[in-house]
């Protein structure tokens, strides 16, 4: 068993849905622009399914490794998961729900996606992201470190 590391972070999936209910309001209340194009609807439902997908295929990975992706419960993570998606993004998974986030606001039709979808990532990096990459420094040292240095935090 690794050293006991609990995390108690907002649940980024909530901290989604708090956001998007924003923008909607924002757009609803304070609308800045909206546009609407020939495809929207296609191009909407293409970010979402490809954010989908590419957490999906995330948490694949974190299940082969036998490992936990729950980020509240750092202490059972058994294996730091470097393959697939993860040579690329260090938070795939994030990444992932930030572009669903995208494309709900495409949606819409609204430009409060774009502050709404960067609120998004900076409060998921001070609230989960950072605190997780200290934990995991801890559980997994060098490995870590050296896994920070050749990959990006988001993209």
């Amino acid at each position: 068993m690794k050293p006991g590391v609990h995390l108690t972070p907002l649940n980024p999936p909530f901290i989604a849905a708090y956001v998007a209910v924003a923008i909607w309001i924002l757009q609803r209340f304070a609308p800045i622009y909206s546009f609407s194009f020939p495809g929207q609807r296609f191009a909407a439902t293409a970010l979402i399914v490809a954010g989908f997908l590419l957490a999906l295929q995330s948490l694949k990975r974190f299940l082969k490794a036998d490992t936990t992706f729950d980020p509240t419960e750092l202490d059972a993570a058994t294996t730091l998961v470097t393959d697939g998606l993860f040579r690329y993004s260090r938070n795939p998974i994030y990444l992932g729900i930030a572009t669903c986030l995208a494309g709900l606001g495409l949606s819409w039709g609204t430009l409060w996606t774009i502050p709404g979808v960067l609120a998004f990532c900076a409060i998921l990096t001070r609230t989960q992201i950072l605190p997780e990459e200290r934990a995991l420094e801890k559980i997994f040292g060098e490995e870590y470190l050296e896994y920070k240095r050749r990959v990006r935090r988001w993209i």
